[in-house]
């Protein structure tokens, strides 16, 4: 699984909304997704900006 597909994952779960600080406490407990930066979080919130994951 992909970075932005666990962070759509977790928000769907969540109701198609999520605080950051929900999506960094849950977002890395996703098993099937590495992230193998040195900075999660920044990358969370790059997603989060980037994506047009409200949509989904």
């Amino acid at each position: 699984m992909k970075q932005h597909e666990a962070v759509i994952k977790v928000m769907e779960e969540k109701g198609g909304y999520a605080t950051l600080g929900f999506l960094n406490q849950n977002v890395l407990k996703i098993a099937d997704c590495e992230w193998k930066t040195k900075t999660p979080f920044a990358s969370i919130r790059r997603i989060v900006r980037m994506k047009d994951i409200s949509s989904r």
